[in-house]
């Protein structure tokens, strides 16, 4: 099985027959940026749209399949990272930094209608650890927006338990249904916006 990266593009087909529907390709290129489009094998019916490979449309991706026919017979379809995302991912961890655990987490409205805020409590084992919490970053969005609970030492850590409450508006980090707030030994999804505020 090979892979083929490249940016996924649709076109109509059959126009104006019963089996009338989207047919799927890739776009490659060269050193020279010359561009050679090859047909995807789509895996449903001829007028049918493929949801795997709609879902990816107008983006570079990377396909796991072989050539039959001058088309690719696709297995798997994954997004292209992009650059700075792979080089992000590589850099090394700060020590100074731990996910830790959380209390309570409850999602209130902002003083703007339809607006929201995390809200995040707990006890950190450090009486002069800072509490943050910090959203994942992701290419495509998710059904629930990872917001990690980070605890942070700036010098020494005085050894001692004490509570902590952290916030964040959700302004712009929110999923197609909500966020995960994520702890160290325990993750929980909130609905946004909640129930009892909707």
């Amino acid at each position: 099985m090979e892979k083929y990266g490249g940016f996924l593009f649709a076109k109509l087909d059959r126009i104006g027959t019963k089996m009338e529907g989207p047919e799927y390709f890739l776009q490659q290129w060269d050193k020279q940026r010359k561009t050679t489009d090859t047909h995807i094998q789509k895996q449903v019916e001829a007028w049918k749209i493929d949801p795997r490979l709609h879902n990816c449309l107008a983006r570079k991706v990377i396909i796991s399949g072989t050539i039959k026919d001058k088309s690719i017979q696709y297995k798997e379809i994954t997004l292209e990272k992009k650059k700075d995302v792979n080089q992000f991912e590589e850099l090394p961890i700060a020590e100074a930094y731990r996910l830790i655990d959380f209390g309570v987490a409850e999602v209130h409205g902002g003083f703007v209608p339809k607006t929201y805020i995390l809200v995040v409590s707990g006890t950190k084992p450090y009486i002069n650890m800072e509490v943050t919490l910090k959203p994942l970053v992701y290419i495509r969005r998710p059904e629930y927006w990872g917001i990690q609970v980070v605890g942070s030492l700036h010098g020494i850590g005085i050894l001692e338990l004490d509570p902590y409450t952290a916030s964040i508006p959700l302004g712009g980090i929110m999923g197609t249904k909500g966020i995960e707030v994520i702890g160290a030994t325990h993750a929980e999804k909130k609905d946004v916006p909640p129930k009892r505020l909707a």
